[in-house]
């Protein structure tokens, strides 16, 4: 049975992005999120104009740079009624480390948390495929969003289309080991 996560990421459309100055991605340390991140997933968050409402700060990866950079990007899955299933939800890499593979690996390292066989679902706009898919994602239809899902899929549409001028798009991986 299939897991589904869906992200509610807000995706723009990628643009290149100069090599950064600073922590290499090496240094950058990967933890669960905790109750004291709450404030600053919630700050990240607004920064990008994601809607901050369903932040648990215990269901994020966090990723931090050393020194005074901070929190430099966040990810979270939220269980779906589904059993087995989750939502890829709230992918935010801060600007200055986009492009160097931080989304790929707070990706990876929030589903290697899940359980293997969840099925994961996620929302994103259609200039996103390409990473989604390096990650083992693959586009569904729309109408195969979990039941759970469906209210934000339509309402995505409508922002998709008037926000980012793109399709949205549904997909789904299921966890492997």
């Amino acid at each position: 049975m299939p897991t589904r996560l869906r992200t509610m990421v807000r995706a723009r459309p990628s643009q290149p992005t100069p090599a950064p100055e600073g922590p290499s991605l090496d240094s950058i340390r990967l933890r669960p999120g905790a109750q004291r991140d709450a404030n600053s997933i919630v700050s990240f968050v607004l920064s990008e104009k994601i809607n901050p409402l369903g932040l648990d700060p215990f269901r994020f990866t966090i990723a931090e740079a050393p020194g005074a950079e901070g929190i430099v990007g966040i990810v979270q899955t939220v269980p779906l009624a589904a059993p087995g299933s989750a939502e890829l939800r709230t992918l935010v890499v801060r600007p200055s480390f986009r492009g160097r593979g931080l989304g790929s690996r707070l990706v990876s390292t929030q589903l290697e948390g899940l359980a293997p066989g969840t099925a994961v679902y996620l929302t994103t706009i259609e200039s996103r495929l390409r990473f989604y898919k390096r990650l083992g994602f693959k586009r569904l239809l729309l109408e195969e969003a979990p039941s759970d899902m469906r209210f934000e899929v339509a309402a995505g549409l409508v922002a998709a289309r008037l926000l980012a001028g793109q399709q949205l798009v549904v997909m789904c991986c299921v966890v492997q080991r």
